[in-house]
């Protein structure tokens, strides 16, 4: 495993075709630096010309994707680092002369910090207590290796592929933190199919297999309820999931291949197709 601080390193090593293997990179290097993400490949699957689309839109953080961060930095790193990243949200009367002199305090205070509402803080911090105490994640959590990303050359499409797990152990086990609403097994299920989650467990997969030399034995999926109980289940997708994810994959690759080589990064067919009424719609009968 090698260490990577900066993009110009990531990309000068992958002219060279040697950025194989696992690397502990920051996540903002990694999500701009070369290579094709789960994410990329779910745009693809779209169609190239969305995929390019994404490549130039500008990043936007979400209440709800900072929540995101939030929850996974709470559950794999230090407390300090947490409390480096995210602060309390302002709380007071911006239209008033005190509520603008309290806003503009609070800002030199929390500078490059991500702001939190206390609701938030509360559940994320119910959340991060819940997932550390799952049996089946105190021991990963204390011995795995978090945050760490993996790259593998598709030498046969000349691609270069990139994941990054949350949890990676050395007896071939990935583990990924999700939220959800409902931990249930028929709820998430649909979560898993709506959000491409079977893609990501058989790139991952596949990927970390390579670029580690170890067989991923198991990709387990850590779902976490957002509202109280915050209730926490495991998941481990079987083998057909993972070959339709797989399968899915695949085909992105190759459609950015494809694209590539014949620059042609299209959205939809230019021909005009017929929708039959869906069996699931209301027919007002």
């Amino acid at each position: 495993m090698i260490e990577v601080n900066d993009i110009e390193t990531l990309s000068a090593m992958d002219e060279v075709r040697s950025l194989e293997g696992l690397v502990k990179v920051p996540d903002y290097i990694y999500r701009k630096g070369p290579g094709l993400s789960r994410t990329n490949l779910v745009e693809l699957l779209r169609s190239p010309s969305h995929f390019r689309a994404s490549l130039v839109r500008k990043e936007s953080f979400s209440p709800a994707l900072n929540f995101g961060i939030a929850l996974h930095c709470a559950v794999l790193d230090p407390l300090e680092v947490f409390y480096e990243k995210f602060c309390d949200a302002f709380v007071g009367d911006r239209r008033t002369k005190q509520g603008k002199e309290d806003y503009n305090h609070w800002k030199v205070l929390n500078t490059g910090r991500i702001p939190l509402s206390q609701d938030d803080r509360t559940n994320i911090g119910h959340m991060s207590d819940n997932l550390r105490s799952h049996p089946e994640l105190k021991s990963y959590l204390k011995n795995g290796h978090k945050e760490i990303s993996a790259y593998s050359y598709d030498r046969i499409l000349g691609i270069l592929q990139k994941v990054r797990a949350d949890i990676w152990s050395n007896d071939g086990t990935i583990i990924d933190v999700k939220t959800t609403q409902s931990a249930s097994n028929n709820d998430f299920m649909k979560s898993v199919v709506n959000f491409n989650y079977h893609i990501q467990a058989a790139y991952y997969s596949d990927v970390f297999s390579e670029a580690s030399k170890i067989k991923t034995k198991r990709f387990l999926i850590a779902a976490v309820e957002k509202e109280a109980p915050y209730a926490v289940k495991m998941f481990e997708l079987d083998d057909e999931f993972l070959e339709v994810g797989r399968k899915a994959y695949k085909k992105a690759l190759l459609n950015y291949a494809t694209a590539r080589d014949t620059n042609s990064w299209t959205a939809y067919s230019e021909e005009i197709d017929i929708l039959k009424f869906p069996s699931w719609g209301n027919r007002y009968e």
